[in-house]
């Protein structure tokens, strides 16, 4: 079976090859060339089994079967005028008449090493890779060669599968932005070099970019015509990402709408935001965003502003529609407001779309439109605003030393108004102050469309410590019975530490009397002053001896003062100097210790008063006797 199959292709080959001949005179090389394919596609063909073949045949009945009950399409026409196919995949063209007669687009004759050069990512198949050694693609001779031109919508992998319907030996080209004969614009070929064989390449797209898709005969030598026939084209998509061949340009224009709540007052504004964004491949210049609002809006006003390139009318009023350009990976976002009716009842339903324009395909007509549904609530309780804002810091202010005091207020107001009277049209805020703060606990409440709150503002207050307290206070916004939680990071900062004083001042000398050897010690005062708002603590260091110091330790009230004792104790005589350190917190203080040590004698009597009166007034008589010989002598 084999044998047949080989000589059979070897005889179509050899009548191939004799009307090459007409009119022409070849050299003994071409004639040697024309073998050596001719050997290629025997052994080829003589690799296949019986039931191969046989498989062949049958499933290429079966595909006729199927495409003839398919409805018609326009086969692709040559590069030059062909138009860029739209389908979703799989696509499946009805089968073509004939591979083509002009020689439009043959690649290069290179029987050294030939290959494609445009950056495509695909791979063909043959006997030396993606472009077949010596390989010569042509026309028949009777008409054109057939080209199909897509371009997808998102990246993705693609099968491009031509089948001839019949023995002739066909080659699948695929070119990237242009066909021509330069192997610049060639991305791949796939040319078994077996007649009636299926030729697939594997193409990795890019979205936005054409390729063309080329059904060529093959011939060894360098005119046509080469083999021809009828044949079908299969595009699959290996990759699950939602490809899609698409027109010359196209996008995906998509548009988001949404005010963010479930349900809405009567009397009250529901704000939307409209986002229409183009997701590309192309640009769309012109396109138009439009909604047309329910008669539940008294009244509508809007701004616009773009981004990534987007533009549209800055402000308006009423309805939208409005023109806009959109690049790819812009977009623009509107903020309507919608004054609802006070005697709206039901849903309020509001539909925003966007359109692109005639000569740019929309790739996904799905997300064109977009649709917010509210509840029009005819009694609801009002929902408060909180300034700081709920979730953010309340500083407290007015404190700035170490136990001074700081305050603060949350003032609370109507953010939408409520309706109705009652319970349910009722919203009050209570809080829980957390440890280390006071106050806050004022009750805030509002009914119905009230403008106003009552009770407010929630106000506090902590006492300012060496170092920030940040702690979280919660609150509960009861609105008509359902609890909202808001919270607070109450902040108190660290206040300034003021400093101790002492007598005498840090650095000065501390000096006890004199000391009589064998009595008992003498002793001198430090006193310490805290014009501050806390207590604080001064810890002294106990000094070398002969000085000692008690208490080392103890406590200066806020506003008062305290002191220790320096004493002087010596079993020897002379004078001695000593350093005191104390402290208080950071505070440092140093004090320099002096003392002296006297020998003991014999003990001086006391005396009394009557005693010293006697020696003053001997005195002043001894005093005048003197005064009265200086003025006689005189």
């Amino acid at each position: 079976m084999k044998n047949r199959i080989g000589k059979r292709l070897l005889k179509i080959s050899a009548t191939v090859f004799a009307t090459m001949l007409v009119g022409q005179v070849f050299a003994a090389e071409s004639w040697e060339a024309y073998l050596d394919q001719v050997r290629i596609k025997q052994a080829i063909a003589d690799s296949l089994t019986p039931e191969q073949l046989a498989e062949r045949r049958e499933r290429l009945a079966r595909w006729l079967e199927q495409q003839a009950q398919l409805p018609q399409r326009t086969p692709g026409d040559t590069c030059v005028v062909a138009t860029n196919e739209v389908s979703t995949l799989p696509f499946n063209p009805a089968a073509d008449t004939t591979v083509g007669q002009t020689d439009n687009y043959d690649l290069p004759a290179d029987t050294t090493n030939p290959t494609c050069a445009a950056p495509t990512t695909c791979t063909g198949a043959g006997p030396a890779g993606s472009l077949p050694r010596g390989a010569i693609y042509t026309g028949t001779g009777t008409g054109p060669d057939r080209a199909y031109k897509i371009r997808t919508n998102v990246a993705c992998t693609l099968n491009v599968t031509i089948d001839p319907t019949s023995t002739q030996d066909l080659a699948a080209i695929v070119y990237q932005t242009q066909c021509s004969s330069n192997l610049a614009d060639c991305g791949c070929v796939s040319d078994t070099g077996i007649g009636g064989a299926t030729e697939t390449v594997s193409l990795t797209t890019v979205a936005g970019t054409d390729y063309f898709v080329v059904a060529d005969g093959y011939s060894t030598g360098a005119t046509p015509p080469g083999p021809s026939g009828p044949f079908t084209l299969s595009i699959t998509e290996t990759t699950a990402t939602g490809c899609q061949l698409v027109g010359a340009a196209s996008a995906d224009l998509s548009i988001t709408k949404t005010d963010g709540v479930a349900s809405v007052n009567a009397g009250s504004n529901a704000t939307y935001t409209i986002t229409a964004s183009n997701a590309g491949p192309d640009v769309v210049n012109g396109a138009t965003v439009a909604d047309t609002f329910p008669a539940s809006c008294t009244s509508v006003g809007w701004t616009c502003v773009g981004a990534g390139g987007g533009t549209c009318t800055a402000a308006g009023s009423g309805n939208l529609s409005d023109t806009v350009n959109l690049p790819v990976g812009g977009s623009v976002t509107y903020t309507a407001t919608c004054a609802v009716s006070s005697g709206a009842s039901g849903s309020l339903t509001n539909t925003a779309t966007v359109t692109g324009i005639g000569s740019v395909v929309e790739v996904n007509p799905a997300n064109n439109s977009a649709t917010d549904t509210d509840t029009i609530n005819s009694t609801a309780a009002p929902q408060f605003t909180y300034t700081p804002a709920a979730g953010g810091a309340v500083n407290f202010t007015g404190g700035t030393t170490v136990g001074s005091t700081g305050n603060a207020s949350i003032a609370v107001a109507i953010g939408t108004p409520g309706l109705g009277t009652g319970a349910s049209a009722t919203t009050t805020t209570t809080c829980v102050v957390p440890v280390g703060f006071s106050g806050f606990g004022q009750s805030v409440t509002a009914e119905g469309a009230a403008v106003s709150t009552t009770g407010g503002p929630l106000s506090g207050s902590c006492v300012l410590g060496a170092s920030q307290v940040v702690q979280s206070m919660t609150c509960t916004e009861n609105q008509g019975g359902t609890p909202v939680t808001r919270t607070f990071d109450l902040t108190c900062p660290a206040g300034t530490a003021v400093p101790l004083t002492s007598t005498p001042a840090s650095g000065g000398t501390v000096t006890t009397p004199a000391q009589v050897i064998g009595t008992g010690p003498t002793t001198a005062p430090i006193a310490f002053q805290n014009p501050g708002l806390v207590g604080a603590t001064v810890t002294c260091v106990a000094p070398a001896a002969p000085f000692s110091v008690s208490p080392l330790s103890f406590p200066v009230a806020a506003g008062g003062s305290a002191s220790t004792t320096v004493s002087f104790t010596s079993t020897t005589t002379g004078a001695f100097t000593g350093t005191l350190n104390c402290s208080a917190g950071q505070q440092q203080f140093v004090f320099n210790l002096a003392g002296s040590a006297l020998a003991s004698g014999v003990p001086v009597p006391a005396l009394g008063s009557d005693t010293r009166l006697m020696l003053v007034l001997a005195a002043l008589m001894m005093g005048m006797v003197a005064l009265g010989l200086r003025a006689r002598r005189s």
